[in-house]
């Protein structure tokens, strides 16, 4: 938890909403203990509620059944990464295992780490998230062809949202919330103006014909 109270020490905050909780590839710490650390957080008051990020489907009922015979609190959602590039979730069986434990799917990078948010149309600018050093594997994405052809789409997609009126990010967060796959979308802004503009997706009605041919 020392992680959670020096999070909460930067941010001047006494308690935050939610603490997502990734999936250690390593796995170090037991479900056991990831579940009991989390319900101490909890009744310590340093978070309202606690979920999964990027968790097995397997991991997330084992986390249940560990808070029901331990009388401790579960997760109440899983946070994946869901956007206008990555349609499918890795995970089969994923939304109806969320279902039926009452769990909420959130998207954590409705803009696919920035490359829906045309920052990165002509160049990897200075400052940006690509730019930082921990940040290689994403650089390098950028850079391969794959990433070459998800800016191409990403830049067609631009020109569809100036016609409707709207910015890409604001068609992207659109998306994603419009979708029946997802409950919500957790916003990444480094300014107060990119915030307002993804806020702005929440006035955003495009219906029909043209969700469709996103979809597609």
């Amino acid at each position: 938890m020392a992680g959670l109270l020096g999070s909460l020490e930067r941010l001047q905050l006494d308690y935050v909403d939610i603490v997502l909780i990734a999936r250690d590839p390593d796995r170090i710490c037991t479900i056991e203990e990831i579940v009991r650390a989390c319900t101490f957080a909890v009744q310590q008051g340093w978070a309202f509620y606690w979920g999964t990020s990027n968790w097995s489907p397997d991991d997330i009922m084992e986390a249940h059944a560990v808070a029901r015979l331990f009388h401790l609190i579960p997760p109440s959602m899983e946070c994946l990464e869901f956007n206008l590039f990555q349609r499918e979730f890795h995970e089969s069986g994923l939304p109806e295992i969320c279902s039926k434990l009452g769990l909420g799917l959130v998207s954590g990078a409705p803009l696919a780490r920035g490359l829906l948010s045309g920052k990165y149309e002509e160049r990897i600018p200075r400052y940006s998230r690509a730019s930082l050093q921990s940040q290689k594997d994403f650089r390098e994405h950028i850079l391969s062809k794959e990433g070459q052809d998800q800016l191409a789409q990403a830049s067609q997609l631009s020109k569809l949202a100036n016609r409707l009126g709207i910015s890409l990010p604001q068609l992207a967060i659109a998306w994603c919330l419009k979708s029946n796959q997802v409950n919500s979308v957790i916003l990444g802004a480094a300014t107060v103006d990119q915030l307002q503009e993804n806020l702005g997706a929440l006035s955003v009605r495009v219906y029909g014909l043209i969700f469709i041919n996103l979809a597609s």
